[in-house]
């Protein structure tokens, strides 16, 4: 009797919190990220059940909760001032300017692209695209501005060597050329191009001469010096009275 009362509590507890059921899936496993695309009807009943939000009358920038921190003029820290003023004197020194755009680089293939530059005169200098602005806003470099706007990099000579430039370009594929100023004027990388393909300045300059004396029928130092004869004339005419 005391062995059936056992077996009897035994069958009521587990009766307590098991069920007599079981779920079972036979549907396979649920498709969390790409679910079934539904039915047709379900798909109307979804499409026309979809909430409809009124469009908001203020713009974007003036909802964002952070646009007021972006606005406050930010103080100009003194060290920056200080490296636009070295920027500055830079640009005012260099006969040959280049800006490139940087690409990804390590420091070490950096420090060989400097040391490539070095050797040739060139000057390899970075900023910080504020820097650039700082201190080229309201100078005649402003119109290059536009080309500051992600990674850049600078390349100062004191020397118009456009054709040693365009070769060491082609050994750092990292740096991209945009642009430049040369003796003053602003090239693209197609002027860099066109500018190195010049003769030198003497050569130029004979050339010029020799133009002028052909056009001329070889009288051009006569004619330049026709007003200076005459005056020298009419002067020493007007002493002797």
């Amino acid at each position: 009797m005391s062995s059936k009362m056992a077996a009897l509590g035994c069958w009521k507890r587990v009766a307590m919190w098991q069920t007599p059921w079981m779920q079972v899936r036979h549907r396979g496993k649920v498709r969390v990220r790409n679910p079934r695309e539904p039915h047709f009807p379900r798909k109307l009943i979804l499409e026309a059940t979809k909430p409809v939000f009124p469009k908001p009358s203020q713009p974007d920038w003036e909802r964002c909760k952070e646009i007021s921190i972006t606005l406050k003029e930010q103080p100009v820290h003194p060290y920056e001032q200080l490296l636009a003023k070295e920027l500055m004197k830079e640009l005012k020194e260099s006969r040959l300017i280049a800006f490139f755009h940087r690409n990804p680089i390590t420091e070490e293939e950096k420090k060989k692209i400097r040391n490539m530059l070095f050797k040739q005169n060139f000057h390899l200098r970075t900023y910080n695209n504020s820097t650039v602005r700082l201190a080229l806003r309201g100078t005649p470099y402003e119109s290059i501005l536009h080309l500051i706007t992600s990674h850049n990099a600078m390349v100062f000579s004191p020397e118009d060597h456009a054709v040693k430039l365009l070769q060491l370009d082609k050994k750092m594929p990292q740096f991209i050329l945009l642009g430049g100023i040369i003796d003053n004027r602003l090239l693209s990388r197609e002027g860099f191009r066109v500018y190195s393909q010049l003769p030198s300045l003497k050569v130029m300059q004979a050339q010029v001469s020799a133009t002028l004396s052909i056009a001329s029928g070889g009288r051009l130092s006569t004619l330049l010096n026709h007003h200076q004869r005459a005056l020298f004339r009419n002067l020493e005419q007007y002493s002797k009275k």
